[in-house]
């Protein structure tokens, strides 16, 4: 249902940020792999998000007829409130995190620099892309 789709993009959007971390963990991967893995990825998406756009324009119009077509939509709260509560659960663990073990924390951030900033970056893309195709589907 249209209501749900924030709700499953958020999920699947936290499950590709874990796949790429881990990818990234076990060392198969550099980070600029996942993010052109993302990029292509999200290309991919939009592009067929745009084509099915196009296509229920086109029965929307062949329809027009019969009568007002209703098409589920939603507000923009609607559709960013489970990528919100995404981002909130993450910046809650990775506070509870540093606050548990600061030194460490510290210590592993200098020690791993160029992984951190990856791994931060691949964070805020996969949030900006779920972000995205909620809004869009909220109107399809």
């Amino acid at each position: 249902p249209a209501r749900r789709r924030p709700v499953v993009g958020a999920a699947m959007a936290a499950f590709a940020i874990a796949v790429c971390y881990s990818f990234l963990e076990l060392g198969w991967h550099y980070p600029s792999d996942v993010l052109g893995g993302f990029l292509v990825a999200g290309t991919w998406t939009l592009l067929g998000i745009a084509g099915l756009s196009i296509l229920e324009d086109r029965g929307t119009a062949r329809v027009a007829d019969r009568g007002p077509a209703r098409r589920p939509s939603f507000s923009v709260g609607e559709a960013l409130a489970p990528v919100a509560v995404l981002v909130v659960v993450a910046c809650v663990l990775l506070a509870l995190i540093v606050v548990a073990r600061p030194h460490e924390v510290l210590a592993y951030v200098r020690d791993h620099e160029a992984f951190v900033i990856g791994a931060g970056t691949i964070g805020a893309l996969g949030t900006l892309l779920a972000s995205g195709l909620a809004l869009m589907l909220r109107r399809t």
